[in-house]
């Protein structure tokens, strides 16, 4: 009996955890900067209903903004209207108000159009910024790529995305901005912050590049084509363990007691990784100071 239970413990334990890890359900935070400006920071979801609302709602308060980038051109701002129907990009002419987009999910990599040899991402890297728990799987990282163009100007924007296999994660999509031919002193920095939805795991980043005013696809840069795009360390906060969890110390004598014991802990570990998956929010930290 005693046997038994354990072992329902044991299953119950790994089939959280798998449930935890396939979860199309993911949330990261991010900023974005290039020259001196920085933008408003962006919650980006892969879904959005009453209940994110109302954990975005009480996660606002600790969210600071920094200084916005310019994209006050009309024409382009009257393009990114007409964007994918799942983005919706907060003004950014005010200032209190944080950027909340609806992410995509990729089954495969994205193919260009045949005349899209008029831009490219020359280059991207990749910084590691935050690891809590010491276990070498970063939840805070930044990302810098720079996007070239044979015209003297063009404005764009990109989708950022994090990949195992052939499926991506949207993660980030940039407000506008401006590349200039071939210029290295334009690159684009996004910080991130991977609250929820990425088990710890070797990732890839991909990133799109878009012409603002037409909204079409063209470049991309992945971990096939830059390897410092390729096998990422990371993991999202809600698979973080933190340093200061309580300690168990277990003294046994004999008998069965230490499968009770082993019972205990997996269901004990069980409840906090859930309530660590369903409450990912609470774990926000400031990504500008």
């Amino acid at each position: 009996m005693k046997m038994k239970l354990l072992a329902i413990s044991l299953g119950l334990f790994a089939a959280t955890l798998n449930a935890m890890e396939q979860s199309d359900d993911w949330l990261a935070v991010s900023v974005e900067r290039q020259f001196d400006k920085t933008s408003e920071l962006t919650r980006t979801r892969s879904k959005w209903d009453e209940s994110s609302q109302l954990a975005d709602t009480l996660a606002d308060a600790s969210l600071s903004t920094g200084q916005r980038l310019d994209t006050s051109n009309q024409q382009d701002s009257d393009a990114e209207n007409h964007r994918d129907n799942n983005t919706q990009h907060a003004p950014l002419s005010s200032p209190q108000l944080l950027k909340k987009l609806g992410a995509k999910k990729l089954e495969g990599r994205p193919q260009l159009v045949l005349n899209s040899s008029r831009y490219w991402i020359y280059d991207g890297k990749v910084a590691f910024l935050t690891d809590r728990d010491g276990d070498r799987f970063y939840s805070e990282f930044s990302v810098e790529f720079d996007a070239d163009t044979e015209f003297l100007s063009s404005q764009v924007y990109a989708r950022l995305y994090l990949g195992r296999g052939e499926v991506f994660k949207e993660f980030h999509s940039t407000a506008n901005f401006f590349i200039n031919s071939d210029s290295s002193e334009d690159t684009l920095v996004v910080e991130s912050q991977l609250v929820s939805g990425f088990a710890p795991a070797d990732y890839e980043v991909l990133i799109e590049l878009y012409q603002a005013s037409t909204n079409q696809l063209v470049a991309v840069l992945d971990g096939t084509s830059d390897a410092d795009l390729y096998l990422l360390p990371l993991e999202s906060q809600n698979f973080e363990q933190d340093h200061l969890d309580t300690v168990v110390v277990v003294h046994e004598s004999g008998g069965s007691s230490g499968l009770w014991t082993i019972a205990w802990l997996c269901l004990g570990l069980m409840t906090r990784l859930c309530w660590r998956r369903w409450h990912p929010e609470f774990k926000l930290q400031r990504l500008t100071s």
